[in-house]
């Protein structure tokens, strides 16, 4: 794997695993998120809501990997969501019921569960939830957090 893109330059794979080298990773994998999706605009390279987001990520990330059985190196990326705002956007419209063998609601539920699982660590100020028919269940306002 080649290194992040950062100011110093860290390979990931010589780093130990210790907290601070981790959330180290994690702010390189974040920087890396600005820079390439331009976003410096919304982060500036000393805000210090990356330093705080790679905290989360770092505290959480494998603990997630591991319940929902996904690789690591897959389950860093993961640590990109915690730039941005998470709205789930649920389907709720009378197709996920018409089939009484179809298994739709099941899997909606199950990768509801993941996301959420995800979004109330990586989103710092909560996440929202919305429905395809219009039913808001949460707003702005009322953002679930991991509270």
């Amino acid at each position: 794997m080649k290194p992040l893109h950062s100011s110093n330059n860290i390979n990931i794979n010589a780093l130990s695993t210790s907290s601070n080298d981790m959330a180290e990773i994690y702010k390189q994998i974040l920087q890396q998120c600005i820079h390439d999706k331009d976003l410096s605009a919304f982060y500036p390279p000393t805000d210090p809501r990356l330093d705080s987001a790679a905290s989360r990520a770092a505290a959480h990330i494998e603990n997630i990997c591991t319940r929902w059985e996904i690789p690591l190196q897959d389950g860093r990326v993961l640590a990109k969501l915690a730039l941005f705002d998470i709205l789930l956007y649920i389907d709720n419209s009378g197709s996920m019921r018409m089939h009484p063998r179809d298994h739709r609601i099941e899997d909606l539920r199950y990768v509801v569960k993941m996301v959420v699982d995800v979004a109330k660590v990586l989103d710092g100020d909560g996440f929202d939830v919305r429905f395809m028919n219009g039913m808001r269940i949460f707003s702005p306002t009322h953002r679930i957090s991991e509270s």
